[in-house]
């Protein structure tokens, strides 16, 4: 898991795109973190060794002893993270259908700073099978059902996607899903590759630059 994030980064759009100069006022602030996201990290980290074991034949054990013996750790987190670990194998049966050799990145880190300005992120899972590109973000909460369609994060995901791969391969559309596991909520968005790069063209590069020339000097 990465320990920077970036100032105008996808995670945290859904408030710097309403008000773009937050993200100037809280940067630099400590975040001390809340039990709730420090227990969602704990289990980004549980998925993301188990995606490691299966797919780059990784020895996890001493990670994962690591893990189990943090005070946040539970059985059905891990029952959890290895449904979400399933989930990732279903998309990569399904990419097989459609290619020889699909590919698989796991915690990608991402870039679309020619749309935004020090803008990054990383992107959990991405599936690459001809023509197709799966853009998949986990999300531990429980609170609230998060949706892919409409979703500024996940098009900058896919976007930052996109940017990474699609010099080497032909992309024609990005499916962006969101795996909920605790409110059993799996929600999915699927753009071509010229929807999105429309919406990064004339929303991303010209409102919100628009709004950044005030107050990003």
């Amino acid at each position: 898991m990465p320990d920077k994030h970036a100032i105008l980064g996808p995670s945290s759009a859904h408030r710097w795109l309403i008000c773009t100069p937050s993200a100037r006022l809280e940067y630099g602030i400590p975040d001390s973190g809340s039990t709730y996201a420090k227990e969602g990290t704990l289990a980004h980290h549980i998925g993301e060794l188990l995606l490691r074991k299966r797919w780059q034949d990784e020895d996890i054990t001493a990670a994962m002893e690591q893990a189990q013996a943090d005070p946040l750790y539970s059985g059905s987190m891990k029952e959890h993270m290895e449904d979400y670990a399933d989930f990732v194998e279903e998309r990569m049966a399904e990419a097989a259908t459609r290619c020889a050799d699909p590919r698989i990145f796991i915690e990608q880190t991402i870039r679309f700073d020619e749309y935004v300005p020090e803008a990054f992120g990383t992107a959990d899972c991405l599936i690459l099978s001809d023509g197709l590109l799966d853009v998949i973000d986990l999300k531990y909460g429980k609170g609230v059902s998060v949706q892919a369609e409409g979703n500024p994060q996940m098009r900058m995901y896919g976007l930052g996607c996109y940017l990474a791969l699609s010099w080497a391969y032909e992309i024609d559309a990005i499916r962006m899903t969101i795996y909920q596991p605790r409110l059993d909520n799996v929600s999915v968005a699927t753009m071509t590759a010229k929807e999105l790069l429309d919406w990064a063209e004339n929303y991303l590069r010209s409102c919100i630059h628009k709004r950044l020339s005030k107050v990003w000097k």
